[in-house]
Formats: structure tokens, sequence, C-alpha cells
């Protein structure tokens, strides 16, 4: 008979039982503070890649088996054409997005770019190129 643990770890999305909010989301929400504490929650929920429990989506850019290089200039190229078409990303939603593709193998990487405060899109990407470089 398999154990209570082990059925708990090998479900998708076993951790959002076990996150403490308080590591990412520092401030009450309040009348005054909305896009501040938006920004960090949706700092959480992107960084475990729980927006599909929001938005019903899951980003399907990934890294995978690609070079770094490759995955930053395809994911320029993407975020370049929905600009062109009149449909930008804002700067944080490509920062979340761009780290959340980069997989299991990049976790300390991610949840070190994504302590407040966030980079900007630009030094993200430059952070992600020199991080292979180490």
């Amino acid at each position: 008979m398999a154990s209570p643990i082990a059925a708990v770890t090998n479900q998708k999305y076993s951790y959002p039982s076990t996150l403490n909010v308080a590591n990412f989301v520092s401030i009450k929400l309040s009348q005054t503070n909305f896009l501040l504490w938006k920004t960090q929650v949706l700092g959480l929920i992107e960084s475990q890649d729980l927006q599909g429990f929001i938005n019903g989506e899951i980003s399907t850019h990934k890294k995978k088996n690609m070079i770094m290089a490759d995955y930053i200039r395809i994911f320029k190229s993407t975020c370049d054409e929905l600009q062109a078409i009149g449909r930008p990303v804002n700067d944080h939603t490509k920062v979340f997005l761009l780290l959340n593709g980069l997989g299991p193998e990049y976790e300390s990487f991610v949840t070190s770019m994504l302590k407040p405060p966030i980079p900007a899109y630009k030094d993200a990407m430059d952070a992600g190129c020199c991080f292979l470089r180490l």
C-alpha cells in the first residue's frame, strides 16, 4: 500500500498545500496597496507555475533541450512579433514567462531572479545568458 506522503509527492501540483505564501507576499491587501500586492501575488503564482489555475492556460514556451541563447532568441522573437501585431506583453509578464520556461534544472536561478525587486526584462535576458557562463 502506498504511503500518503508518496501519493502527495506524485501529484503534479502537490506544492500549493505546502507553500508558505508569507515567504513571497510580504504585505496584506488593503485599499491603498493593491498594485504592490498584485505584483507580489502574481510573482508567487507565476514563479510556482500556477497561472493555469487562474486563467486556465499554461505557458507553452519552454526551453526543453535548447541552448540558452536559442531559447532567449526565440522568446524575444515571439515577444517582438506580438508587439508588431499590437498585442504587446508587459515587461513583468515577459520576465515571469521567460524564467518559468527554463525548467526545473534552473530552479535556484529562477528563485533568485524572482526575489524582489523583480529585474527588468532586458536584465533577466542578460542574466540568463551570463548564468550559463558561470
